[in-house]
């Protein structure tokens, strides 16, 4: 399998996902967490273009909203921050 290079673009984006909202309200540390694995999540993904990595933030960002929201445990998602 052919490695592939992440775009310095789309890493940006990446880095940069859910700062508007962080900044429009307060935010406790789980939310910051969710944003924070999203990222993570997506990050592997970095050597497409940046316009198209937005619906896969998304879709991250969504599944991980409702497992939080019904108590899964994400906490051992944190492996994937390191």
């Amino acid at each position: 399998m052919k490695h592939r290079r992440s775009r310095p673009e789309t890493l940006e984006r990446i880095a940069n996902y859910g700062k508007r909202r962080l900044a429009s309200k307060p935010f406790d540390a789980e939310a910051k967490l969710l944003l924070d694995l999203v990222r993570a999540a997506v990050k592997p993904m970095a050597y497409l273009q940046a316009v198209a990595i937005y619906p896969y933030l998304r879709g991250a960002s969504e599944l991980f909203q409702w497992a939080d929201e019904r108590g899964y445990d994400l906490s051992l998602s944190k492996n994937l921050l390191a």
